[in-house]
């Protein structure tokens, strides 16, 4: 037992594990220099790379450029590295958010009913560094100074959307008219939509049809309704004998 004792003692008091590195000063200048290089804070940096950067807190990397920690895991700092390396340095490329631009991005995503999440998921190419957050901001007025290729973006990506679908009132005389039809065709919502998933406009559901007929909602999607109605309409009248088998008087497509 005290031969492998003393082997122990023989290993170097100061050796790291594998996967941690020393925050030398040369390790910390280059980070610092990569903030001040790109403007882009440690904050704002970990919020549009929350994959890349799981597992590191703006804390952690705190205390690496305060001193208070002299060590780091080795892959948080690499990646906070790759990750600043890919921004272009800050210039004459960022510009002042004025009020007429904020208003034409405010008017754009209201006429075409598109959420900026929505937005980033069809974009077929983002500008490199710009998240949904960041232009959510700059759409709520939030942001005074960005990038104009990331304005550019925003701009052309919401004219391109098509004008959103209307919504109109369910007058209670709609409701009636609905609720005469479900009463005279025997068809509940489940029933109406059944086999229509290719058919039917998109984001109509037994749900909505519910809350319609419930009167919680009091306004919908105009082809949502013209939809539902035409397709009531098309049905005949239940017969007393019918009422335990109204599903299969349903037809496949409208």
């Amino acid at each position: 037992m005290r031969g492998n004792y003393n082997s122990c003692q023989t290993m170097p008091a100061n050796r790291l594990n594998s996967d941690r590195v020393v925050l030398t000063e040369e390790k910390l200048s280059s980070l610092r220099a990569h903030i001040e290089r790109t403007g882009i804070t440690i904050p704002a940096l970990l919020k549009g790379h929350k994959e890349e950067t799981k597992g590191i807190t703006y804390k952690i990397v705190y205390d690496w450029l305060t001193g208070r920690i002299k060590t780091a895991d080795a892959n948080h700092y690499e990646t906070l590295i790759k990750i600043f390396e890919k921004f272009p340095d800050l210039n004459e490329e960022y510009i002042y958010v004025s009020q007429e631009i904020v208003k034409t991005l405010q008017r754009e995503k209201a006429r075409s009913g598109v959420s900026t999440k929505k937005l980033f998921q069809e974009a077929e190419i983002i500008p490199e560094g710009l998240t949904a957050v960041h232009a959510e901001n700059i759409v709520r007025d939030l942001t005074k100074k960005t990038r104009h290729s990331y304005l550019e973006f925003l701009i052309n990506e919401w004219k391109k959307q098509p004008d959103s679908i209307p919504r109109i009132p369910i007058t209670p005389e709609i409701l009636t008219k609905m609720l005469g039809e479900k009463e005279r065709t025997g068809i509940g919502p489940m029933a109406l939509l059944r086999d229509t998933k290719k058919v039917r406009p998109r984001g109509l559901t037994t749900s909505i049809i519910d809350s319609w007929l419930e009167g919680r909602t009091t306004s919908a999607r105009k082809d949502h309704l013209d939809f539902a109605l035409d397709r009531w309409q098309k049905l005949p009248t239940q017969r007393r004998q019918d009422k335990t088998n109204v599903s299969s008087k349903i037809p496949d497509t409208v």
